[in-house]
């Protein structure tokens, strides 16, 4: 008889710790959470469409409704601000800086090129 009270203390303290860890867990995985989604509203957001307006000037791009600001770290993926044509299809990425302006990350002007970026350095 002692025997089985043994055994069954024995199973419910297992059984407790198992759940504290259970539980602990459960809380760890909540933090990086919380630290992915701050990671991803720094993210830059894909935009595409038809290029509406160029200020070379003040260095804006319009496409659609929203006006896109070219920033020194820009990358020119394809074309050049020079090359770009209203109305053609420009695409890229942006971020949103502090001030609430939509900087441009990346940008292509025209239709994406089909040719992959990894096949075109092999041919060279």
């Amino acid at each position: 008889m002692k025997n089985v009270i043994k055994l069954a203390g024995i199973g419910l303290m297992a059984l407790a710790i198992a759940g504290v860890q259970t539980t602990l867990h459960a809380q760890d995985t909540e933090v990086p959470a919380a630290k992915e989604k701050a990671a991803n509203s720094e993210r830059a957001v894909p935009f595409n469409g038809k290029l509406k307006a160029i200020d070379k000037e003040a260095g804006t791009l319009t496409v659609g409704n929203r006006t896109f600001h070219l920033a020194a770290t820009t990358r020119y993926l394809q074309g050049s601000l020079e090359e770009a044509v209203i109305g053609e299809p420009v695409g890229g990425s942006y971020w949103k800086s502090e001030d609430g302006k939509l900087m441009v990350n990346s940008v292509r002007f025209g239709a994406k090129s089909k040719a992959e970026p990894g096949k075109a350095a092999a041919a060279e």
